[in-house]
């Protein structure tokens, strides 16, 4: 009842449907045909990531693209008229991308094969393949369909079958397994499958030191299996008896019943929410506000944190954007430096490293009560700020490290993606007592139905702080061009704005613009798009970890014939993902 409207909102890039075809062979490697078809009205090339640390043994040869032509050396600056009909393996300091070329804009129609060999892994009991097939999700993805084939037919005697990362169904048919979403995917999603064989039918010399039940345990942490798909060799789940059929029946009428109240809850709380003057969707506040803009920044946040909610609402910021403002912050303080690494040519490009000043005196200040403080969220007894719960986090992030390079945080933040977790889920009640200890917000609990929920209405001081947040937004954005660049090679760009451009969801334009007007060249050196990089790439490392870790919301398909699911499918091999640039 309350999502009868649909939005349609145009992408500048994105894939309408990908059809992923998975053959394995015989001797354990897999041919991978991928069939999109995606609009494309920006950038000149589009790319697949392969990161050496992710490959687990495996390699990728026979790529190609239908209808193009290979060229052994590819330059990421050509334009699009250069890379138009081309494909090639370009190598980064990760690893390798596969790439080839947009062509003209518009409806595109695109057929990319790639084999990946040692897929296969020999068990202390059986054969498996566990890989994340993500290569498409960084471009708005609308449809997905994979499917699995072998030189054997698949049956259910024969293999148990599990996804992970996209919400859809996962099924044995003809011989093959079908994996089908169901709801559109983004960044936060991912394409991790697990396939277990108890026989060896792969003719593989590839070893992997786990039964087969420590690696499905692994892969099934933090999802929704039950114990039923666990212990089962039936890929269609336990079969019912007639008086489990009777109390399912029962439990779905029941579960109607409880929904369709639920519902009706539903509708009166928004309804009393309206009539209290509950505060507005951000979509709404920034469509309000569209035409209005101000130059003069919000005053000065001391607690970003404590902005979480009002910004968060606005669709600006989130937890990894408090991450980036955080670390500015800090180096603004002179508690760390950020240098970056080596001397690519672009600045985009640059690995970095972190140095806490004074590490030994403040580690032993601060960073062994990063687990307590865990611990005291979940008992509801923490009473620090955010920021220092941010900082006893990096600080265990260091690891006994004086300076953490890009690997040390991308394995840490992997690694540690559940606690992570729990202090991002803790930022919105963090920042609601903030605001209302603040007088920016009132906060009313109600229910209706039975069915609990908050009214938190803006005072006027909370009023005029979110119409400042939206108006520096849409200057900030909207800037003429000219004046910024001037702004830009004088320096006259102070840190505060960098905050902000964070903080309140600029930071894709600008770094457009950097690459408008080729400022992302290490030749080019101005101070602002050099600092800007130096915490933009130290922020990316840290969310591909906790991409790969399974932080965010993403989504689990049970692969046993099953559906929707939460979490799991950690420690997989591939998941470099991909999009276009």
């Amino acid at each position: 009842m309350l999502m009868l409207v649909t939005f349609n909102v145009a992408n500048a890039n994105e894939i309408q449907s990908i059809d992923i075809h998975l053959n394995i062979k015989k001797d354990g490697s897999v041919e991978v045909t991928e069939t999109r078809h995606q609009n494309m009205d920006e950038g000149t090339e589009n790319y697949i990531v392969f990161n050496e640390d992710d490959m687990q043994g495996a390699k990728l040869t026979h790529f190609s693209v239908d209808g193009f032509k290979e060229v052994k050396e590819w330059d990421s600056d050509w334009n699009r008229e250069e890379k138009a009909g081309k494909y090639s393996i370009l190598n980064t300091d990760d690893g390798f991308d596969l790439v080839w070329g947009i062509g003209e804009y518009g409806d595109k129609n695109y057929t990319v094969h790639y084999t990946l060999t040692n897929m296969v892994k020999n068990l202390k009991d059986g054969q498996s393949i566990y890989w994340d097939f993500n290569t498409f999700t960084e471009l708005p993805t609308d449809e997905m369909t994979m499917t699995i084939s072998s030189y054997e037919p698949f049956t259910k005697d024969n293999v148990r079958f599990y996804g992970f990362g996209i919400v859809g169904n996962m099924h044995l048919k003809d011989g093959n397994i079908v994996w089908k979403s169901s709801e559109a995917m983004d960044g936060s999603n991912y394409a991790t499958i697990l396939l277990q064989f108890d026989s060896n039918i792969f003719n593989t010399n590839v070893n992997k030191d786990k039964t087969l039940e420590e690696e499905r345990n692994m892969a099934l942490h933090n999802s929704n299996y039950s114990e039923d798909y666990l212990n089962s060799n039936e890929t269609l789940g336990p079969k019912m008896s007639l008086t489990a059929k009777i109390f399912s029946g029962l439990a779905i009428t029941f579960g109607s019943i409880v929904g369709l109240w639920t519902i009706f809850g539903l509708w009166i709380a928004n309804r009393k929410k309206k009539a209290r003057g509950h505060i507005k969707s951000g979509y709404a506040i920034k469509n309000d506000l569209k035409n209005s803009s101000t130059k003069t920044p919000p005053a000065v946040m001391n607690d970003y944190a404590g902005y979480a909610y009002l910004l968060n609402r606005l669709d600006y910021a989130y937890f990894e954007q408090f991450i980036s403002a955080y670390l500015i912050k800090w180096h603004r303080e002179n508690r760390i430096e950020i240098e970056f690494e080596d001397d690519s040519k672009k600045l985009n490009k640059r690995n970095t490293s972190i140095i806490v000043k004074d590490y030994e005196t403040v580690n032993e200040e601060y960073g062994k009560y990063f687990e307590e403080a865990l611990k005291q969220i979940e008992n509801e007894t923490y009473n620090g700020d955010y920021e220092l719960l941010l900082w006893m986090m990096f600080l265990n992030a260091m690891d006994d490290h004086k300076v953490i390079t890009k690997k040390n945080l991308e394995k840490w933040f992997k690694k540690n993606a559940t606690d992570v977790s729990k202090v991002a889920a803790y930022l919105d009640k963090y920042s609601k007592e903030y605001l209302k200890k603040n007088e920016y917000i009132n906060i009313e609990k109600e229910t209706a139905a039975f069915v609990p929920f908050e009214i938190i209405v803006p005072t006027p001081k909370g009023h005029d702080l979110i119409e400042h947040f939206v108006k520096y937004s849409n200057y900030l954005q909207n800037e003429d061009e000219n004046t910024w660049l001037e702004r830009v090679k004088n320096d006259e760009i102070q840190t505060e704005e960098l905050i902000y451009i964070y903080l309140l969801g600029v930071t894709d334009e600008i770094e457009s613009r950097f690459k408008k007007y080729h400022l992302n060249k290490s030749e080019e050196n101005y101070f602002y798009p050099n600092y800007f990089y130096l915490f933009n790439n130290t922020t990316n490392y840290i969310n591909t970890g906790l991409s790969s870790g399974g932080f965010s919301s993403s989504q689990a398909s049970s692969g046993l014939g099953g559906s929707t699911g939460m979490g799991g499918g950690m420690g997989a091999g591939g998941g470099g993902g991909g999009g276009a640039r």
